[in-house]
């Protein structure tokens, strides 16, 4: 079997994550329980997630021209992902995060983009016009110009695109409607839809309020409820249920998913084929501490 061709733009982010009893209120010290260091950003994780899956993987974007850059690269290139398409921005840090962890899993993450929020379309032009993919997976972690712009092209040439709406913010919702797959959690999917998800329930009517005109698979990502997707070839809403382990670190859990569903949907796998090994990557990477390094391989899911 040919290994899928896949382009992931996006973020590379440096985590130093904190574990803690509880998440810190406005004034408080505390002690964490445990700190972690590890490669993250969501265009890493989901390039690292896919590179193990088995795909030929390519990653455009940038560092800043620091230590952290030599480690990513070095790193990218032991998983055996293309680095041509990741710059080095002069004057800026490479990306930083601090994830923090709570006793009960709940978690809030501290992000500065850095040198991801220099990444401009000319940096992706090329790659995107000229180079042959099976698809192109995208967030929201670099500039809203960048995205739309590759999201166009990608739909221009007829690549696939899958579009994890990922952190969300005003804008990158109007690119909704041209992907292919979108992905999102809790909260994201209450910012696009308007409804506020305090059950499965309300979930589902979200579900049908993002990107309501398109023909887009729309995944929605719950936690320990598992996640619900929207699929126009079906009459109604599909529910997986979540895989029951013990969780560690739920840091890059979305982004195993992302990869899984990709994965799956290009496989020719069924939405909801794909959505029940998608929900298996993300299980698997919660039961490590870290980043991209949770990711899982294959052999580890399939």
């Amino acid at each position: 079997m040919d290994r899928l061709s896949i382009a992931v733009i996006g973020s590379l982010v440096y985590d130093c994550t904190f574990h803690l009893e509880n998440l810190p209120r406005p004034g408080e010290t505390i002690w964490a329980t445990e700190a972690t260091q590890d490669f993250g950003g969501k265009g890493c994780n989901q390039a690292v997630a896919l590179a193990r899956l088995g795909c030929n993987v390519t990653l455009a974007g940038a560092v800043g021209n620091d230590p952290f850059a030599t480690r990513f690269r070095h790193f990218l290139q032991g998983e055996g992902i293309n680095c041509r398409w990741l710059y080095t921005i002069d004057g800026e840090s490479t990306g930083l995060g601090i994830p923090l962890i709570a006793g009960d899993k709940r978690k809030a993450i501290i992000v500065h983009l850095g040198a991801n929020a220099c990444v401009q379309t000319s940096h992706v032009a090329d790659l995107i016009r000229n180079e042959q993919f099976d698809a192109v997976v995208i967030q929201c972690e670099l500039p809203l110009e960048t995205t739309r712009y590759v999201i166009e092209e990608a739909r221009r040439r007829g690549i696939s695109i899958f579009f994890n709406v990922a952190p969300i913010a005003p804008g990158y919702e109007a690119l909704c409607p041209s992907a292919d797959l979108i992905v999102v959690n809790r909260r994201e999917a209450e910012w696009l839809s308007g409804i506020a998800i305090t059950s499965v329930k309300e979930a589902e009517t979200a579900l049908m309020l993002i990107a309501p005109n398109s023909e887009s698979i729309v995944a929605i990502t719950l936690g320990p409820d598992g996640c619900i997707l929207r699929d126009r070839s079906h009459s109604g809403p599909i529910r997986i249920g979540a895989t029951n382990v013990d969780v560690r670190d739920p840091t890059a859990a979305g982004d195993a998913f992302v990869a899984g569903m990709a994965f799956g949907l290009l496989r020719g796998k069924s939405s909801e084929e794909s959505a029940e090994f998608a929900t298996k990557c993300a299980s698997f990477s919660c039961r490590a501490f870290g980043s991209a390094s949770s990711m899982p391989t294959h052999n580890q899911v399939g």
